[in-house]
């Protein structure tokens, strides 16, 4: 089986031992989700399900708002738009991860400022940014990278010292929390969430959120997603709007979710512990740096040089699901060709070398070991 990006990686059955298992999710709370559609079915024009998850999510988050959206790439455009980011403007992002905001910035006509990541935790480098900025500067979005927190930080200091909103992308790290003690999507003007079919807690389809805390802005969110002031429409916005029936799934799942995120956490402490005992770490195989609020929506390792795509082939025959998360760096897209893209060398070589491995938390221990042993085969071979 040829190795496959996070996009199209199998996820579930193909395998003994799946790289995700959003099924789990669902089968968990059968009962919860049962009770979530016969309410929608016997008032299906009730509009309370989106507020009263926008409600609970924003309390769970740490956010005065939250505006529910139809996805991760909606709620990065509502957010980009509701900054004003508009033609000739420059929206400075990590060189790793954010195709999402390099298209929303360039929808808006505006032009993506790539910077590189730091090695150690593939996220924005902070040292980079402030040289990144320029006169036409309207934002700087960091990624939070498979679960991983920014250093919100320093990343505030940058952004304070020019008078730059953040914008964080925290699409792959919801319930994270960052250096400073917040959930992620609490620090920056905007947090931006996705709760599509391979993110947890996930909707039955694509979902997003829009969180912050000026209540001004999360109106003119709530209007760039098609609702209407007082009868008028006053903002040319589009129908961005989530579907009440994935509001519904979100709220059974949300008390679930401190469970699912110890569970994910407790997987990857386990899978440290046996690559450094194997020896695969450092020999074989290098860890990134996991911040203690790590959301560990993904367990990525790296594959020094080009032995990734070896290792995915492998694990594969032996019924194991795994994905190359990146063939290509968000800058080295055929898409951004026109683009004038500095170059991002370790944002470059993360993509050729980092392998998501199985993490959900489903994952049992045997499981886990069974994974490491058959990296342990590979690299014994």
């Amino acid at each position: 089986m040829p190795p496959v990006d996070d996009a199209s990686a199998p996820k579930t059955a193909a395998f003994g031992v799946p790289w995700l298992d959003p099924g789990a999710e669902a089968s968990a709370l059968a009962g919860a989700l049962r009770s979530a559609f016969d309410r929608l079915l016997s008032a299906p024009l009730d509009d309370g399900e989106i507020p009263a998850f926008e409600r609970e999510i924003a309390e769970r988050l740490g956010a005065g708002d939250a505006v529910a959206v139809s996805s991760g790439s909606d709620a990065l455009l509502a957010a980009l738009t509701a900054l004003g980011v508009g033609p000739e403007d420059e929206v400075i992002t990590c060189a790793l991860k954010n195709f999402a905001t390099a298209s929303a910035a360039l929808r808006l006509g505006a032009r993506p400022v790539f910077v590189d990541i730091d090695p150690a935790t593939l996220t924005l480098d902070p040292a980079l940014v402030a040289a990144a900025v320029g006169d036409r500067t309207r934002a700087v979005v960091p990624v939070h990278a498979f679960g991983q927190p920014a250093d919100m930080g320093l990343l505030g200091a940058v952004a304070s010292a020019f008078s730059i909103p953040l914008v964080e992308d925290a699409r792959c790290a919801a319930f994270a929390v960052d250096g400073e003690g917040r959930k992620v999507g609490a620090a920056g003007a905007f947090g931006c969430f996705s709760f599509g079919p391979t993110a947890s807690p996930s909707a039955l389809g694509e979902a997003g959120l829009v969180t912050c805390d000026d209540p001004e802005r999360a109106g003119f969110v709530r209007l760039l997603r098609g609702e209407a002031e007082e009868g008028a429409r006053t903002v040319i916005g589009a129908n961005l709007r989530m579907d009440a029936l994935h509001a519904a799934v979100l709220r059974a799942k949300l008390p679930s979710v401190p469970v699912w995120l110890e569970a994910r956490r407790a997987h990857a402490a386990l899978y440290d512990l046996l690559f450094f005992e194997s020896d695969l770490a450092p020999r074989a195989l290098e860890l990134p740096r996991r911040a203690p609020g790590h959301a560990h929506l993904r367990y990525v390792v790296r594959v020094p040089g080009t032995g990734a795509r070896a290792l995915v082939a492998h694990l594969h025959e032996r019924g194991i699901g795994c994905a190359l998360p990146h063939l290509l760096a968000a800058a080295e897209q055929p898409c951004f060709e026109g683009l004038v893209v500095e170059p991002c060398p370790e944002a470059s070589r993360a993509a050729r070398e980092l392998l998501a491995l199985p993490m959900h938390a489903g994952l049992e221990a045997a499981q886990i070991e069974r994974v490491v042993g058959a990296v342990e085969d590979h690299f014994a071979a």
